[in-house]
């Protein structure tokens, strides 16, 4: 059946002295791996392509035009980053562009993506790389559009006249390798009473919460469906900016980038569904993956920019982070439009002064430059300290929850479970110990597998098998059993069977 993770009890039949703790990644370093001081430049989409052991990372960024572009970098470790010299367009575009837009003034948004997903269920060869993308088309209003691609560089585009659907250009895409599906979370809009904190936020009197759209052929999409708002225990703040959904052993995980209108600061928690519609918060309020401290490169947002990557035992996440508020730009025009409003004074006040003195011009002429002086290098200074990059946190392998009994000895039983040819556990009881016990349906010990013949003291592993005997046989039973697991300080997070 699989692994057995400890997002909720709802399998344990009894548990007593344990609780159930969520864990955070752990931030590489206190750098960014890459970052710009270029308000548009973002990564958007980052794979791990196993066949070719090669990371490949999609990128929004200026060109000499200052017009936004995707650009395509790889990697061999993660770390160190390359540009391939592929040239497929102009000279004012970086080497590595694959992607431009349209060129069409939008009506919302700029062009931008935020997810490419390679599908392993395509039987399309020039299909098997796809994104959805923001961007105005030539007949309607600005929305989603779709491309294609066989290697992730060489992109064509299913059609520029007419977009799939409107909306945000906030949304992310997922395939379910179950039913072939092809979903798109999407935040989108409702109208709400403007509140205090929201005075400062650039779309004021509406709140952003995270919707759901469906396509078998990633062409025809359904309308949107609203998958759950904030509750009395979120912060009044709160709203939903990014969702980014992934199958993990079973389970659908989303990492919701919840935005705080107030601080104009952004960070990601965790949450879990059975069926990617109906979903649960994990345990705690606390952050899954949060911003930096005040002053680091990711002080103001902290966002995930694909799935997390299973390699030596770990999940790799790499992030994207920023150092200044959500509203920057505005807040940037707001702290110089005194300046800007006196310098068009002093120039409206000069060009009606044609006979004053040369001595009283060459003096407003002083001020005006003066004046003019002060804003650019107020905006160089603001753009030089302005930090967008992203990082890469890392989480023991199934670390996200585990269930920790510190001090009293904790216990857990099972609900019945069959097994196969093994058991073994993900624990860390470094300091402590861990012991399994198989019981029958009816709660009895079957011979010779009670929890004193399996202990494990001093250990941390990802896969420990459970021993009860020199063999290492289980019981030769066709009915299932029953677990239960006594530990102390132990942090127990998945079981394999």
């Amino acid at each position: 059946m699989g692994k057995w993770l400890f997002f909720d009890s709802s399998r344990l039949e009894e548990h007593r002295n344990i609780e159930f703790m969520m864990h955070q990644p752990q931030k590489a370093a206190h750098a960014p791996i890459y970052c710009s001081n270029q308000v548009l430049d973002m990564p958007v989409s980052l794979h791990y392509d196993e066949e070719e052991q090669q990371f490949k990372l999609w990128y929004m960024e200026n060109n000499a035009d200052k017009t936004v572009v995707l650009t395509y970098w790889t990697s061999a470790d993660g770390l160190r980053w390359e540009r391939p010299p592929l040239h497929l367009f102009g000279e004012a575009d970086p080497c590595n562009t694959v992607m431009k837009g349209t060129g069409q003034q939008g009506t919302y948004g700029v062009f931008s993506l935020h997810r490419v997903i390679v599908d392993k269920q395509e039987k399309d060869p020039g299909k098997k790389y796809k994104m959805l993308y923001w961007d105005k088309p030539r007949l309607t209003p600005s929305g989603a559009l779709a491309a294609f691609s066989p290697d992730g560089i060489h992109w064509v585009k299913h059609d520029e006249d007419r977009a799939l659907f409107g909306g945000h250009d906030a949304f992310n895409l997922m395939q379910d390798a179950d039913t072939g599906q092809y979903r798109c979370y999407q935040v989108l809009t409702q109208r709400r009473e403007p509140q205090s904190f929201t005075a400062t936020d650039n779309m004021p009197g509406f709140k952003r919460l995270v919707h759901v759209r469906t396509s078998g052929d990633f062409a025809t999409w359904s309308g949107e469906r609203l998958l759950f708002d904030t509750d009395g225990d979120d912060p009044e703040d709160m709203q939903h900016y990014f969702f980014q959904v992934t199958r993990y052993e079973g389970l659908y995980l989303g990492y919701l980038t919840a935005y705080y209108s107030g601080e104009q600061k952004g960070d990601t928690k965790l949450y879990y569904s059975n069926d990617g519609y109906s979903w649960n918060k994990t345990h705690g309020r606390a952050s899954f993956l949060p911003h930096g401290a005040d002053g680091e490169w990711d002080s103001c947002w902290a966002s995930l920019i694909q799935d997390p990557i299973r390699l030596n035992g770990n999940l790799i996440f790499y992030y994207h982070g920023v150092n200044k508020p959500h509203n920057w730009i505005s807040w940037k025009l707001d702290e110089t439009k005194f300046l800007h409003s006196h310098l068009g004074w002093y120039t409206n006040e000069l060009a009606k002064v044609d006979n004053l003195a040369v001595i009283a011009q060459d003096r407003m002429h002083a001020l005006v430059n003066d004046l003019q002086e002060l804003i650019g290098e107020r905006l160089n200074r603001e753009e030089k300290s302005f930090i967008r990059g992203f990082g890469l946190a890392v989480l023991r392998e199934d670390g996200y929850v585990s269930v920790r009994s510190r001090g009293k000895e904790g216990m857990f039983v099972t609900e019945p479970v069959t097994l196969s040819g093994r058991i073994a556990v993900n624990c860390d009881c470094s300091g402590g110990w861990i012991s399994v016990g198989l019981q029958d349906e009816s709660g009895n010990w079957i011979e010779g597998y009670e929890p004193e013949r399996c202990v494990i003291e001093r250990q941390d592993g990802t896969e420990l098998v459970l021993r009860w005997n020199e063999d290492g046989k289980l019981p030769e039973r066709s009915g299932p059993v029953k677990l239960l697991v006594r530990l102390s300080n132990c942090d127990l997070y998945s079981i394999s069977l």
